[in-house]
C-alpha cells in the first residue's frame, strides 16, 4: 500500500511564510503612512504656530507704533515748552534735561491715564513725587493699534496700572496684551511692559544765546576797513582774507572777542586799533605792508599762531596787555618733532625801514618761536634758515651771512670767516653742524651762504657771541629798520622766549642782546611745561576758527592746522575749508528760500525781509545795505557794504566793508546786541512755521525737526517682562 508523505513537500510552509512577510510590509507602509501623516501634521501646525505668533507679533508692533506717534505728541510738547522757556528755567538754576524728563512724563501720564483712578505717589525728603502708580486707560492703549481690524486682539489686563518714575526717566505701561487667533483656531497671546525712557535732547543753542549770537560782524572771508572812523563795539569774525585796513581807512574793534582764520593787516596810510584791554584776539599774522606809514594798535590778550611782522615803510605797531606769540610746531602729537619751519614758529620781525615796535606797555611777552630768513623767493630747493632770536630786525640776518670770498671751490673758510667776525674758529666750529655747516639760499640772479648750526641753542648762543664783537656794526644795520623809540621793554614785562631779543631800556640806550632764553627741555616735547601750554592755545586756535568756541570741536593737539590737499596728494595749511558760513547755516536751504522770493530771474541781488530786522540777501557780489537798516540780523550769501549805523548781528559769506560816507558824520559805527538778536531767534522759534531761524544749524526751530532728524525714538521706547503663551 502506498503511503502519504509531506516530508520533502513544502508549498504551504512557503504559503504561510509569504502571508507573514507581507503583514509585517503592510504593518510598516501604515507605520510609515502614519508617521508621514503625523510628521505633516506637526509641520502644518507648527507652520500655523508660527505664522499666529507672527501675526500676533505684528499686532504687538502695531501697537507699538502707536504709541510712539503718542510719545511723539508728548516730546514735541516738552520739548517746545523748554525751548520757549529756557533762560527762565536756567535763570533759577534747573537744568533743562530734567525740566524737560519730567514735562515729558507728565504729558505721557496724561495721554495714557484714567482719569477716574486716584495715584499712589512717592515722595522725597523735600516733598517732590519722585514715583506714581495709577490705573492706566485701556481704551488708549487699544486705540494705539492703528489696524481697526486687529484692534479686537487687544486683551485688557486684569489690572492695568502705570508706573512713572521720575528718577529713571521712565513710564511703564504694565501687562500690555494681544491675543491673536485664525481661522484654524490657532491663537497666540503675548503680554509684555512697554517702557518709555527719556531721551538725552540737546539744548545746546535752544532758546538761549548761542555763540554766534554774541558777535557784530561774522565775514567768511574778510572784514575789510576801507572808510574813515569805522568803529565796531562788538566781536568780530573774519574768515582767511583775515581784518585789513587800507585804502587811508581808520578804525577800532573793541569787541569782547576779534577772531580771524588769517592775517591783521594795516596798509600804507590806515589807522587800526584792535582791542580794548580785555579783548580776545586771535590771528594768524599781524603785519603792517605798504610803501607808505600806517598805525596799529594791539590792545588785551593777543594770540598769535606765527608773527608779528612790519614790512610797511615807517609803519607803526603798539603792544599793549599780554602778548602770546605760542607756535613752535606744525602738530603737538606725541610724534611730531620741533619744526625747523618759518610757517610754524612765532616770531617777531621788522623787515620794513624806520619802523616802530613799541612793547613799553605789554604785561606779558611770550615768543616760542624764531626768527628765520624765510625761504619764500619762488625757488623750491631753498629751505628755511634759522636765526638765533625770537625778536629781530631785518639787517641781524647779517650776522648769519657768510660772504663768498670766505667760500671758495664748495670749501668754507671757516678760521678765516672767524677772524673777521671776532669770533675764535673752535668756538664757531663747535656751534655748527659738522656735516653741513653752510646753507646756500638761491635767488634768480645767483646765491648766498649761510651758517647752519647744531640746535636752535647754538644759533641763540653764536649770536650773543657775534653781537657782543659786532655790536656797533649791528646797531648801525638795525637803526636804518628801526627808529629810536622801537623796541623799548619794560623792565616789569615778563617774558617766556625760545630765542634771544633786541631790546634797549629807553630811547636814549643803544640796542641790546637781551638773554632771557627759556632752556630747550621746556618746550621739546610733550613733557615740556611750554610744549603742554602751546599746544593747548593751539587746539583752542583751531577750534574757535571751526566753530567760534575754543572747545569742543574735535580737535587733537595732532592736528592744529586747517589743511586740505593738493594735487599732488600733499598736505597743505588751507584757512578756506569748513568755512564758518556753512557751520552755521544751511547754505543749500536757505538759498532755496530765496528762489521763491526773486521778483526776476535776471536779478543779482535778492532781498527777503521775512519780518521786521530780519533780512536774508542771495547775492554773488556786494549788497550795499541800506543805511535805513539800522538793527537786526542780517545775512549775505555775498559781500555786504554797511552804509550808516547798524546795531544786531551781520552775517557774510564773503567780505564786509565799508561805505565811504557812512554814518550821518562819515562814522560807521557797528554794535553787536546779542539780546536783540537772541529775542529774534526766540520770537521765530514760537511760530508754528518758522521764518528763518531753521536755515540756523544749531537752531533748530521745532521739536518736530529735532525729533525726526536727530533723535531714534524707536530706541527709547522698549518691551519688558514679554511672555508668548
Amino acid at each position: 500500500m502506498k503511503k502519504i508523505s509531506l516530508k520533502r513537500d513544502n508549498r504551504g510552509a512557503s504559503l504561510l511564510a509569504v502571508l507573514i512577510l507581507m503583514v509585517v510590509v503592510s504593518a510598516i507602509a501604515v507605520v510609515i503612512t502614519k508617521i508621514t501623516i503625523v510628521n505633516i501634521q506637526m509641520k502644518e501646525v507648527e507652520r500655523g504656530t508660527k505664522k499666529n505668533f507672527y501675526s500676533a507679533d505684528a499686532v504687538m508692533d502695531d501697537l507699538r507704533t502707536g504709541a510712539r506717534e503718542l510719545a511723539e505728541k508728548s516730546l514735541e510738547k516738552a520739548y517746545t515748552d523748554v525751548l520757549e522757556n529756557y533762560l527762565t528755567y536756567t535763570a533759577s538754576g534747573a537744568n533743562a534735561q530734567d525740566v524737560f524728563s519730567r514735562k515729558y512724563m507728565e504729558d505721557l501720564e496724561g495721554q495714557f491715564a484714567k482719569a477716574s483712578a486716584g495715584k499712589t505717589n512717592t515722595t522725597d525728603a523735600s516733598g517732590n513725587v519722585v514715583y506714581t502708580v495709577s490705573d492706566y486707560n485701556t481704551d488708549t492703549v487699544k486705540g494705539c493699534i492703528k489696524e481697526t481690524a486687529e484692534q479686537g486682539c487687544y486683551v485688557a489686563a486684569a489690572d492695568p496700572k502705570y508706573e512713572l518714575d521720575y528718577g529713571a526717566g521712565t513710564f511703564t505701561l504694565k501687562g500690555v496684551q494681544v491675543k491673536y487667533k485664525d481661522a484654524q483656531d490657532y491663537e497666540t497671546k503675548i503680554t509684555t511692559d512697554l517702557i518709555f525712557s527719556t531721551p538725552q535732547m540737546n539744548f545746546s543753542g535752544q532758546g538761549q544765546i548761542q555763540e554766534f549770537m554774541k558777535y557784530a560782524l561774522i565775514a567768511d572771508r574778510q572784514i575789510h576797513v576801507n572808510a574813515s572812523n569805522v568803529q565796531v563795539d562788538g566781536s568780530v569774525y573774519a574768515g582767511a582774507d583775515g581784518i585789513l585796513a587800507d585804502s587811508s581807512g581808520s578804525g577800532t574793534l573793541k569787541g569782547k572777542s576779534i577772531l580771524t582764520r588769517g592775517d591783521i593787516v594795516t596798509d600804507s596810510g590806515s589807522t587800526l586799533t584792535v582791542g580794548n584791554g580785555n579783548s580776545s584776539i586771535w590771528a594768524e599774522n599781524i603785519k603792517t605792508s605798504g610803501s607808505g606809514s600806517s598805525t596799529m594798535e594791539i590792545n588785551g590778550n593777543t594770540y598769535v599762531a606765527d608773527d608779528l611782522e612790519l614790512r610797511g615803510v615807517g609803519s607803526k605797531v603798539t603792544l599793549k596787555g599780554n602778548y602770546y606769540g605760542y607756535n613752535f610746531q606744525k602738530n603737538y602729537g606725541t610724534s611730531d618733532k620741533v619744526s625747523s619751519d618759518a610757517d610754524f614758529s612765532s616770531a617777531m620781525m621788522v623787515n620794513g625801514r624806520t619802523c616802530n615796535l613799541n612793547l613799553k606797555d605789554l604785561n606779558y611777552l611770550m615768543l616760542a618761536g624764531r626768527t628765520f630768513i624765510s625761504r619764500k623767493t619762488g625757488v623750491a630747493k631753498n629751505q628755511d634758515v634759522l636765526m638765533g632770536e625770537s625778536i629781530s630786525a631785518r639787517t641781524n640776518q647779517l650776522a648769519y651771512y657768510v660772504p663768498a670770498e670766505y667760500v671758495k671751490n664748495g670749501t668754507f673758510d671757516r678760521s678765516g670767516y672767524a677772524a673777521h667776525i671776532g669770533i675764535s674758529d673752535d668756538t664757531l666750529q663747535g656751534y655748527l653742524n659738522s656735516s653741513q655747516p653752510l646753507v646756500a639760499y638761491y635767488f634768480p640772479e645767483g646765491m648766498y651762504y649761510y651758517l647752519n648750526f647744531k640746535t636752535e641753542q647754538d644759533a641763540n648762543d653764536f649770536f650773543a657771541n657775534y653781537y657782543n664783537n659786532n655790536q656797533g656794526k649791528v646797531a648801525q644795520y638795525a637803526n636804518l629798520y628801526l627808529d629810536e623809540n622801537a623796541l623799548i621793554i619794560d623792565k616789569k614785562t615778563i617774558m617766556t622766549l625760545k630765542g634771544d631779543i633786541l631790546s634797549r631800556a629807553s630811547a636814549s640806550d643803544a640796542l641790546n642782546v637781551k638773554k632771557v632764553t627759556i632752556q630747550p627741555d621746556n618746550w621739546k616735547d610733550a613733557n615740556g611745561l611750554f610744549w603742554d601750554y602751546c599746544s593747548k592755545l593751539a587746539v583752542r586756535y583751531k577750534s574757535l576758527e571751526l566753530g567760534l568756541t575754543d572747545s569742543g570741536q574735535g580737535v587733537t593737539p595732532d592736528q592744529v592746522r586747517l589743511t586740505s590737499t593738493d594735487a599732488s596728494g600733499h598736505e597743505v595749511i588751507d584757512k578756506t575749508v569748513n568755512p564758518l558760513f556753512d557751520k552755521l547755516i544751511d547754505r543749500k536751504a536757505f538759498e532755496q528760500e530765496l528762489e521763491k522770493h526773486k521778483t526776476s530771474t535776471t536779478e543779482s541781488v535778492t532781498v527777503y525781509s521775512p519780518t521786521t530786522d530780519v533780512y536774508l540777501v542771495k547775492n554773488t557780489g556786494t549788497y550795499a545795505l541800506p543805511n535805513t537798516v539800522t538793527r537786526g540780523l542780517v545775512v549775505a550769501t555775498g559781500d555786504v557794504k554797511v552804509s550808516g549805523d547798524f546795531e544786531g548781528l551781520i552775517i557774510s559769506g564773503g567780505v564786509i566793508s565799508f561805505d565811504s560816507n557812512a554814518g550821518a558824520a562819515g562814522t560807521g559805527h557797528i554794535k553787536g546786541n546779542k539780546l536783540l538778536v537772541s529775542q529774534l531767534f526766540a520770537e521765530d522759534q514760537k511760530r508754528d512755521t518758522p521764518l528763518f531761524s531753521q536755515f540756523f544749524r544749531d537752531c533748530s526751530s521745532t521739536a518736530v525737526s529735532n525729533i525726526s532728524g536727530n533723535l531714534d525714538l524707536d530706541s527709547y521706547l522698549n518691551y519688558d517682562n514679554w511672555k508668548k503663551n
